[in-house]
């Protein structure tokens, strides 16, 4: 099995940390914003990659919930970073890169819930064949 580090959804979703964590425009944001909205997508974003650790390292009829959980976490991200765009702490080009960023990782984590998914409905009792 391969490591959790190197899934592509970890890989997206670090990145996106490291972008928050390291963009000189969204360390510079006022007080009052760095301690709501910055703390809350670091804490947000590392919660997504806690869940990826734990649903690499669980069986598929236990993998829904932290990938349920993480892509409960997504819709918050991304009006976060939109109110920071639309409070003009974070440039167009900057809001569009990380725009793109959470999509990736929303898109990561979708499929891979489906794919998970698939396998726990397969294997139900119910739909293994009548020759058993």
């Amino acid at each position: 099995m391969a490591e959790y580090d190197h899934l592509p959804v970890y890989k997206a979703a670090y990145d996106l940390l490291q972008h928050v964590y390291r963009d000189k425009s969204i360390g510079s944001v006022p007080r009052d914003v760095k301690f709501t909205l910055i703390e809350t997508l670091k804490k947000d974003i590392l919660e997504i990659l806690v869940l990826i650790y734990k649903a690499h390292y669980i069986t598929d009829d236990r993998k829904l919930a932290p990938l349920t959980e993480a892509r409960a976490l997504i819709p918050g991200i991304k009006a976060r970073f939109r109110i920071l765009f639309d409070l003009h702490h974070i440039n167009p080009e900057l809001f569009q890169t990380l725009a793109v960023e959470v999509e990736s990782v929303s898109k990561q984590l979708a499929a891979w819930h489906a794919k998970t998914l698939r396998r726990v409905r397969e294997a139900l009792p119910e739909n293994k064949s009548d020759d058993e």
